[in-house]
């Protein structure tokens, strides 16, 4: 019948493409022929042969397989799935395979190939809006942006979060965010971070402790503001770049690669080295001997 491979980062729109398959197999067939599959330890005849064989309650089957790239002998027994087929179809997802693999490039060619990744920060925007008037609901442009720097470009992140503010009230703002919406780590790093550059102590302090209310570990701490350090140093060696551009080239949200711009002027790459140093200090200390992380990082983000 078909077969079709989903791969990239977009959990939304996969999850979104299955649903749909399987909602339309439902009215064209019967729940019970549809079959999902994590076929990470499955040897390969036994793939083949759930493919191949009928159900007892459905003459066509929907198969969805997770998790190939765990199983190295997939690959070997691909055009054999594929030949066994008949009148089935069989969705393949693997979010994470890489485009350098021959399991990839066998993939692309002898199946219904989509690459699903997260939007761009406009089309975001652009989505979000119309999925909230969809709902009969509204919100501005810049709140979708204030939405979007809160929790980040993830699509299915944002779908979950408008659910839940169209319920509380159909006209989105940025009070009914800042009310529901817990803001992701990167995003409180940044402003952890900034507030460090501008010698805003009290807001540094604030932000740290929320982070460590919410149950960020100290570890995780260290990677977020490795990451924010990294995003810095890139912007700052980019400087002739636009922030379009930059913002394009990182998949970021540009009002965050602009506030980065503009932190990456205030610095020398002098003391930049010297912070990414004393951070990585920190975070070899915290695994070689017993130190109070917290005020070692504290300590760190208030002497910038």
């Amino acid at each position: 019948m078909s077969a079709t491979t989903l791969v990239g980062n977009n959990s939304f729109l996969i999850e979104q493409y299955i649903s749909d398959r399987v909602e339309q197999f439902n009215l064209e067939h019967s729940q019970w022929g549809i079959e999902r599959i994590n076929v990470s330890d499955i040897d390969c005849s036994e793939i083949i042969s759930k493919i191949s064989s009928a159900s007892l309650f459905s003459d066509t089957r929907l198969l969805i397989l997770y998790d190939i790239a765990q199983n190295n002998q997939f690959i070997d027994c691909l055009d054999e799935l594929l030949v066994n087929l008949n009148n089935n179809e069989l969705i393949i997802v693997e979010p994470k395979l890489d485009g350098r693999s021959k399991l990839y490039k066998k993939l692309q060619a002898s199946t219904n190939f989509k690459q699903l990744n997260q939007l761009s920060f406009p089309a975001l925007i652009n989505w979000i809006m119309e999925y909230v008037k969809s709902k009969q609901g509204t919100i501005s442009r810049s709140d979708a942006e204030y939405l979007i720097g809160r929790i980040g470009l993830n699509q299915l992140l944002c779908y979950q979060e408008l659910n839940k503010l169209i319920i509380y009230n159909s006209h989105i703002d940025q009070v009914s965010i800042d009310l529901l919406v817990i803001a992701q780590p990167k995003s409180t790093i940044f402003d952890l971070v900034k507030f460090a550059f501008s010698h805003n102590h009290k807001r540094v302090n604030y932000l740290y402790q929320e982070l460590r209310t919410n149950g960020e570990d100290s570890s995780k701490i260290i990677g977020l503001l490795a990451w924010q350090l990294h995003l810095l140093a890139t912007i700052k060696t980019a400087s002739t770049k636009s922030i379009s551009n930059i913002a394009s080239d990182l998949g970021a949200n540009p009002k965050t690669i602009s506030e980065t711009k503009n932190m990456a002027q205030t610095i020398s790459f002098s003391e930049l080295r010297q912070i990414i140093h004393r951070l990585l200090d920190i975070d070899d200390k915290s695994k070689r001997q017993a130190i109070n992380i917290d005020d070692a990082l504290l300590y760190f983000l208030l002497s910038f």
